[in-house]
């Protein structure tokens, strides 16, 4: 069996080992493909992996002998899926490689937004701390976590991590799930977490976009939840929306 990764470098910068797949076939790796390219190597493949090279149906077309495609990534946006289905070719993805990581990276991001701690190293090495009349010294307010409640719109795996993550700081977590044609709220729950189910559009109207450092509720959404008033206040890579809740999102009547 011939068997083909397009883009492999992203995946093994050669800190790692390619030797399984290698039993398993005729094996041909390459560190990045070009578009233009992409079929020619392809070419007498059963099996093609792939992390960001796209696979549309036309190159599916120009290679009759694709059984199997891997892609090295969670979404599989770069495979024409339903091209792949009727051609019989299997697709497959990786779910859960990043799930630690992406979590951590959320809340290092927190974080840096409670403490600013690159702006205040860099002051501490220009010199403003030691000449601060102060022996306390700071740039920007300094926000604790301890006590607010981080919402979060959908509880994969992801998002469960980063709420055993924010229950380990002493965060509350409240975490909304779509429940398809459920119209009616309430809280359980699950598993250790409080939880409150809706629609995304009710999760909007009733939020406001507020300063950190006045909030009590911090809420993580996953990339592609982009909310009108929030646009344009992302935070970059796997764009993870901060947003916040005024108190009075939770109602009265919230358990939290």
């Amino acid at each position: 069996m011939k068997i083909v990764i397009l883009d492999g470098f992203t995946e093994n910068p050669g800190d790692l080992s390619w030797d399984g797949l290698r039993d398993c076939g005729d094996l041909t790796v390459y560190d990045r493909t070009p578009a233009d390219l992409t079929a020619q190597r392809m070419q007498g493949a059963e099996a093609v992996f792939t992390n960001k090279t796209i696979i549309s149906a036309e190159i599916m077309e120009k290679c009759p002998a694709l059984k199997f495609i891997g892609v090295l990534a969670t979404g599989v946006n770069i495979v024409d899926i339903k091209a792949a289905s009727d051609r019989g070719i299997v697709v497959s993805n990786v779910p859960a490689y990043g799930t630690a990581s992406v979590a951590q990276f959320t809340m290092a991001l927190l974080l840096e937004l409670c403490h600013h701690v690159g702006a205040h190293s860099q002051a501490v090495k220009n010199g403003e701390w030691g000449s601060c009349p102060d022996f306390c010294f700071w740039k920007y307010p300094l926000t604790e976590l301890a006590g607010k409640t981080m919402g979060i719109i959908g509880f994969g795996n992801v998002g469960r991590t980063v709420a055993r993550m924010a229950l380990a700081f002493g965060m509350k977590v409240l975490a909304y799930i779509q429940l398809g044609l459920i119209r009616r709220a309430g809280h359980r729950m699950i598993g250790g977490f409080i939880y409150a189910w809706g629609f995304l559009h009710e999760i909007e109207e009733r939020s406001i976009f507020q300063n950190i450092l006045h909030a009590g509720h911090i809420f993580v959404a996953r990339p592609q939840v982009l909310f009108k008033g929030v646009k344009g206040h992302h935070i970059p890579f796997f764009l993870f929306l901060i947003h916040f809740f005024s108190p009075a999102f939770l109602g009265s009547n919230s358990s939290l």
